[in-house]
């Protein structure tokens, strides 16, 4: 769960990892455009109150967005490859709307209303959210601030 891998993340800081990042679902909506605060948002957030270790960077912290399902939202043809062409994508967050604006209920929600007419059956994120995540093309998720943000902080990794 959440606490345990902040706990283990803490760990690895104070065991001189330098090749550690905490990559977790945001749970609710945060700042989409610099500046980012993440150590500010799971600190604040009920549930967390998570304290940034005195070696962590604010490159440590990094969001899948809400949750990680807007990652999958983030890619259609990805959708479409797992569910195949009865995904109804009328169903989906209008492509205007930033999906970093969309609450957590409303991702589910839209996922499960956009999969329920396909073979593969209703979107259940034990089911089916790593055969959609293999699929979702780093392209897409650049839509994404937070996920871009995670993308660029790959790169530069060492």
């Amino acid at each position: 769960g959440r606490k345990r891998a902040y706990d283990q993340f803490a760990q690895a800081l104070k065991d001189d990892a330098s090749d550690v990042w905490l990559l977790v679902d945001a749970e609710s909506l945060v700042a989409s455009r610099p500046p980012f605060d993440p150590w500010a948002h799971v600190l604040a957030r009920q549930g967390d109150q998570w304290v940034q270790p005195p070696t962590a960077t604010d490159e440590h912290l990094q969001f899948m967005a809400v949750c990680m399902e807007t990652w999958l939202l983030s890619d259609h043809d990805a959708l479409k490859k797992v569910f195949g062409p009865k995904l109804d994508a009328t169903k989906l967050p209008a492509a205007a709307k930033p999906l970093e604006s969309v609450e957590k209920e409303q991702v589910y929600k839209a996922l499960q209303d956009a999969t329920k007419p396909t073979p593969a059956g209703e979107y259940g994120k034990g089911k089916h959210a790593v055969k959609v995540l293999a699929e979702v093309r780093p392209q897409a998720l650049r839509k994404l601030s937070w996920a871009a943000r995670f993308l660029d902080a790959m790169r530069t990794m060492p």
